[in-house]
């Protein structure tokens, strides 16, 4: 037989396992290469390991080992760097395992190589304990002998050499340099972003000081930002990707120009409000005020163009963008409005002459149709920005003087029984023109205080908003807290307790708020009071009236005068029909009803294939006040609602019952409809006027316009509209954005200001 002679030329095989210190491992490795082993180096346990022969395992976790117990009978030496109590105490669990030997190494920034080497003795050894720890005294751990650096850089750079810096890699380290170091600008960016945000947020809730910080520390950083995005930006150009960083650039200036800017006229009007409400100027003060009204108008300006500038670069992916262009738009409005208010400062404030106005507060609580009963005026005088003289009548200051006859109005002498007219009642038109130069007429006849220059109604509503500005104020005369919530109870408390003619409680009252209240604006921000005012001219709580021209179409121009509109169509064009409604309440019961009502109006238009247009109007009237309680009780309404010209009335109900008896007339171009209605407490009425305009709407294109005015001195009531159009018309463009179904467009809004609503459309 013939002996065949085989030589086996297979290597044992180590497997190198480790859950982290992946040097120590390598250095493992690199040990054993002076050896006659396979070795393969893994980060995690292969699914087959049966073929191995040899396992080291570097920091295995509880669950390894617990899967080795089950899966590895070959010799297997788990390297523990840390917890030396708990790898002594796996050694003694794992006695009668005697595939398990068990090695603590202490922690350091190397291993010497005489460390893997009683590691490697240890793990042949025959001896029968299975834990190996190895300790050096002299060393530290985490602090390096002399040697040290010299051995670790040795190791780090054979690491580096060898793993990382290997020819094929560089240009892909290079690559990833270069790519950091264009994209590091946005960490900054990042920061300064946040905090020109939170600036802002600031900004919102007038906190100008902390707002101004925050905007401080975002300009350092975007400034590092700008730094650095400088040196890369060519790259940008190069690949036509440098808009979006260059408008995130400008966004976060924008903004932070924006705030320093606000924060800036902030303190400029409210050291103007200081040295206005200064008495004895000197004249370098009353130069300052205009050297600061200058400064405001240039403010102005250039935060006007900064609105305009963050609203165009607001990038899309934003959450709440819509939100954001809403108060930027809200916030440019006010700025608009500010812009041609300050000029007219010097103006109404009689720089280097005298003014003298006329200031009526209106109780919308018994509403008027300009605005309330007047229960007490004010006089003020100013001479050279300077408040000269501020003082505040009763009304029966003034009627009770009254000698003189002078015919009421039709509703008053019938429903409220007085055949003369006085200035209590004196706004009793719809248009604050006519009531100003009523109430100046009824002065005149009684007080004798001259001609005014100007006048101005503040509803009980516009105080409170004034309140809501300044907090609480508390007032020493009478030893009393007033705030927006307790002011109209009050102020009616000290005017209808122990009343008699001649008593001056209610004035005495009013004139302790009214000094309170600027002395409160002292030192309030100025931008909260300027938004309390603006909302009561806007809601038309305040309405003004100036002799002056250019001031007078300023404030008509801003719809702040509380006229009745005139019936153009917004849009030129030659086929318009003009809709027009104006309900004008008159509150006769001699109480404050109109604490407890609350109105809903509803416009019902159809347009049929005709042209011609019907409307129907429906004001739902709800009366919450106790039966008979004063303040409250029953709302006796006089009722007048404006029409356009020539309409064509064909029904008037209350409460689906035809109303024969009302009276008609013509007042400032426009039909008037009046008669009384009666709301008792607890209930609800409903009031229907169904018309037909005098104009049908022609073939082609063409505009239908709805105009909804708002009476002063009423709250801000809810509006349904609803336009029905044939089949052979096209809406072509509308200025509000409503439901449309089945022909019929649908919209509800509220009515907190005159509305005007308009429709285009195409006719067969």
């Amino acid at each position: 037989m013939r002996l065949i002679v085989e030589e086996d030329n297979s290597k044992p095989k180590l497997l190198i396992i480790y859950h982290n210190h992946r040097d120590l491992a390598i250095i493992i490795k690199d040990y054993f290469k002076d050896f006659n082993y396979e070795i393969h180096l893994v980060a995690h346990f292969p699914e087959n390991s049966s073929s191995y022969d040899l396992f080291y395992y570097v920091n295995p976790t509880e669950t390894n080992i617990q899967y080795l117990l089950h899966h590895v009978s070959k010799l297997c030496i788990l390297i523990f760097t840390a917890k030396r109590e708990h790898a002594e105490k796996l050694a003694t669990k794992l006695t009668t395992h005697k595939s398990f030997k068990i090695v603590h190494l202490q922690p350091q920034s190397t291993y010497l190589k005489e460390d893997i080497e009683k590691i490697y003795w240890f793990s042949l050894s025959q001896q029968s304990h299975n834990f190996l720890s190895i300790h050096r005294e002299s060393i530290i751990p985490n602090t390096p002998l002399p040697q040290a650096p010299n051995i670790a850089s040795s190791y780090r750079w054979k690491f580096q050499i060898q793993h990382y810096l290997r020819l094929r890699h560089i240009p892909i380290i290079i690559v990833i340099i270069i790519f950091l170091l264009h994209f590091a600008f946005f960490i900054p960016l990042g920061i300064a972003s946040y905090y020109n945000y939170q600036s802002l947020q600031r900004l919102r809730n007038s906190d100008f000081k902390n707002s101004l910080s925050i905007s401080q520390l975002a300009y350092s950083y975007l400034k590092m930002s700008r730094t650095f995005y400088a040196i890369i930006r060519p790259t940008f150009l190069l690949f036509s990707q440098a808009q979006f960083p260059d408008d995130i650039h400008q966004l976060n200036e924008t903004s932070n120009i924006l705030v320093n800017k606000i924060s800036l006229s902030q303190n400029h009007s409210t050291e103007l409000i200081k040295l206005i409400e200064k008495r004895g100027k000197s004249t370098g003060e009353v130069s300052r005020i205009n050297e600061l009204i200058e400064l405001l108008k240039n403010d102005i300006d250039q935060m006007d163009t900064l609105f305009l500038q963050l609203k165009d670069k607001l990038p899309g992916f934003i959450p709440g963008k819509q939100k954001i262009q809403l108060e930027l738009t809200n916030g440019a409005k006010i700025i608009e409005t500010a812009q041609k208010l300050v000029p007219l400062i010097p103006t109404i404030l009689a720089n280097k002459s005298n003014k003298k106005y006329l200031l009526l507060f209106a109780n919308n609580m018994e509403l008027r149709p300009g605005g309330g009963f007047i229960g007490s005026f004010g006089m003020l005088d100013i001479r050279n920005y300077e408040i000269s003289n501020f003082q505040i009548y009763d009304v029966y200051d003034a009627d009770g003087q009254l000698t003189a006859h002078i015919e009421p109005p039709d509703p008053i002498r019938q429903y409220l029984s007085q055949p003369n007219w006085y200035l209590r009642d004196s706004a009793f038109s719809p248009d604050f023109r006519n009531n100003f130069q009523q109430a100046q007429l009824f002065i005149d006849k009684t007080l004798n205080l001259g001609e005014f220059d100007g006048g101005i109604l503040l509803t009980t509503t516009s105080i409170q908003y004034l309140l809501g500005s300044v907090g609480t104020i508390y007032l020493p005369d009478f030893n009393e807290k007033v705030n927006k919530d307790n002011f109209y109870m009050k102020t009616q408390t000290y005017a209808e307790k122990d009343f008699f003619p001649g008593s001056i409680r209610k004035k005495s009252f009013l004139s302790s708020i009214a000094n309170q209240l600027l002395l409160a604006l002292e030192n309030k921000p100025s931008l909260d009071t300027f938004l309390s005012i603006k909302r009561g001219l806007d809601e038309k709580q305040i309405v003004t009236y100036f002799k002056d021209p250019n001031v007078y179409s300023t404030m008509e121009h801003l719809y702040w005068t509380g006229p009745v509109v005139k019936q153009n169509c917004a849009i030129e064009s030659s086929n318009c029909a003009v809709d027009y409604i104006y309900p004008i309440d008159a509150n006769l019961g001699v109480n404050k009803a109109n604490f407890f009502i609350s109105k809903l109006i509803q416009q019902k238009v159809n347009i049929n294939t005709d042209g011609f247009i019907e409307s129907k109007l429906t004001l739902t009237y709800s009366n919450s006040s106790y039966n008979d309680v004063f303040p409250g009780g029953t709302y006796n309404n006089y009722l007048q609602i404006m029409l356009p010209l020539n309409v064509k009335i064909r029904e008037i109900t209350v409460d689906s019952i035809p109303v024969d008896a009302y009276q008609t007339s013509i007042v400032l171009e426009n039909e008037i409809i009046g008669f009384m209605t009666y709301i008792k407490p607890g209930t609800t009425q409903y009031i229907a006027i169904s018309y037909e305009l005098n104009q049908p709407v022609k073939r082609g294109r063409g505009v239908y316009q709805l105009i909804i005015q708002k009476q002063v001195g009423t709250p801000n009531s809810d509006v349904n509209l609803s336009i029905t159009y044939p089949d052979n018309m096209y809406i072509v463009n509308k200025n509000f954005s409503p439901l449309v179904k089945d022909r019929t467009i649908s919209y509800n809004t509220n009515l907190v200001t005159d509305k005007v609503f308009f429709i285009e459309f195409y006719r067969e």
